[in-house]
């Protein structure tokens, strides 16, 4: 379990500031895109282990989904 904080850790400090400012060119919020980064590194710790997919790949993939989400979920605010 050690070996597998260390891992994340270094995924999260090599990868944090792209996932950052590819989010806040999608969102044009830095507050909201530095959300969206922790809730990619959550929603990829809790997933289960895909070795055959980069990394790079699946956080893209995460990182998409959320904004995906975020943007059904304005427009919704917008009808009521």
């Amino acid at each position: 379990m050690r070996y597998m904080t260390a891992d994340l850790t270094q995924l999260f400090e090599q990868y944090y500031g792209s996932l950052v400012r590819m989010l806040y060119r999608r969102t044009g919020d830095r507050d909201r895109a530095e959300d969206l980064a922790q809730e990619t590194f959550a929603r990829a710790v809790a997933a289960p282990p895909i070795p055959a997919i980069s990394s790079k790949s699946v956080r893209r993939e995460i990182s998409a989904a959320i904004v995906s989400s975020l943007r059904r979920l304005q427009r919704v605010r917008r009808l009521v």
